[in-house]
């Protein structure tokens, strides 16, 4: 039995011109047959559950999933496997800090909320305007900056001051936060050790900075041709999709 665990912005989930987020024909009809050849495949995101799982349920099956950045780890029916909490007081202190204190999304273990955001679809999340606001138990943060050099500035500078407390993730434009010694990859292996995968069986695929834990974690990891270069390098194989990487685990 093999394992495959997938990204899904600009690797599994895309968005047409009008906007409406899709999956290729290609990748669902590949999935399906890693699937229905005794493998499984699951999803490994910043995302919080109700945003990925709200994004791909009536499309494909999926056995597992990898949140909040490895904060949290779900089953197929969507039951808590492992979670791990930030501290209210502390995240609130880092918030004080940051370059950008609007547009943030916070992933809790029962809903998503909107920090502030500026001309955002608030679609599946609930506007706040401080952190305070928030009774729930906080799995992530995602802070949105103005471009990916500035993001990738602020990951390098919150990892500097609070690296000991806080895992940091450059994701595109985004900057993901999470609880320390979380990650997509630690989380990875998590779940194929619960779900009796061995190491050997498991591959990965990612297009972003945020993926790199995953390949580093596994040996059989998978970008795409558009990824940046410091990306690819991380990687064993560049593809073109989903489906050409699933096959290519198929026939190895």
């Amino acid at each position: 039995m093999k394992l495959l665990a997938s990204d899904l912005d600009l690797t599994l989930l895309f968005k047409n011109e009008n906007g409406k987020v899709y999956i290729k024909d290609e990748d669902i009809k590949a999935i399906a047959d890693f699937q229905n050849s005794g493998n499984l495949f699951g999803v490994s995101t910043g995302r919080g559950i109700h945003t990925a799982s709200g994004e791909v349920i009536g499309n494909i099956r999926v056995d597992f999933y990898v949140v909040n950045s490895g904060g949290a780890i779900y089953d197929r029916d969507i039951n808590i496997i492992e979670e791990n909490t930030l501290s209210k007081p502390r995240l609130l202190e880092l918030y004080a800090e940051l370059t950008r204190k609007d547009d943030i999304i916070i992933y809790c273990k029962n809903d998503t909320y909107a920090l502030r955001f500026v001309d955002r679809d608030l679609k599946g999340k609930k506007p706040v305007n401080s952190i305070d606001e928030i009774n729930d138990e906080i799995y992530s943060i995602s802070l949105k900056l103005w471009d990916e050099a500035c993001a990738r500035a602020e990951a390098e500078r919150l990892k500097d001051k609070w690296g000991e407390e806080f895992a940091v993730f450059q994701n595109q434009v985004y900057v993901d936060i999470c609880k320390k010694g979380c990650s997509k990859g630690a989380a990875v292996l998590k779940a194929a050790h619960i779900l009796g995968v061995k190491e050997g069986d498991i591959s990965v695929i990612g297009d972003s900075y945020n993926d790199i834990s995953m390949f580093e974690a596994v040996e059989n990891s998978y970008t795409f041709d558009y990824s940046d270069e410091e990306v690819k390098k991380k990687t064993k194989r560049t593809v073109k999709s989903v489906a050409e990487c699933i096959y290519d685990i198929m026939n190895s």
